[in-house]
């Protein structure tokens, strides 16, 4: 009886650790986010996460395609890019000129 009553405390003293850390380990994930009190703080941070997350996505097309051989398939068509990059440009200079005067 002695090893059961043994065994029995030994489970119930692990029961209780792992309710003990798992308390402690939730409290311990939403401290960071306490800092981020202000609503326009959390916002900017989503803003400039999604800015660093576009960014490394077309860096990594970027590498992507520039480390592949003449053979392979790009992932992107640079040429098209260019083009519409280069008329999403005029199109801001001619709505800048527009507004400034």
């Amino acid at each position: 009886m002695a090893v059961k009553e043994i065994a029995c405390a030994r489970l119930i003293a692990a029961h209780r650790s792992e309710r003990h850390a798992a308390i402690f380990h939730n409290r311990a994930a939403f401290l960071g986010y306490q800092r981020w009190r202000s609503l326009g703080e959390r916002y900017m941070r989503l803003i400039f996460g999604m800015i660093i997350g576009a960014a490394l996505t077309v860096g990594g097309a970027y590498i992507a395609d520039a480390m592949a051989g003449r053979e392979a398939k790009p992932i992107v068509n640079w040429s098209v890019v260019a083009e519409n990059i280069d008329t999403v440009t005029a199109l801001a200079r001619a709505g800048w000129k527009r507004i400034a005067g």
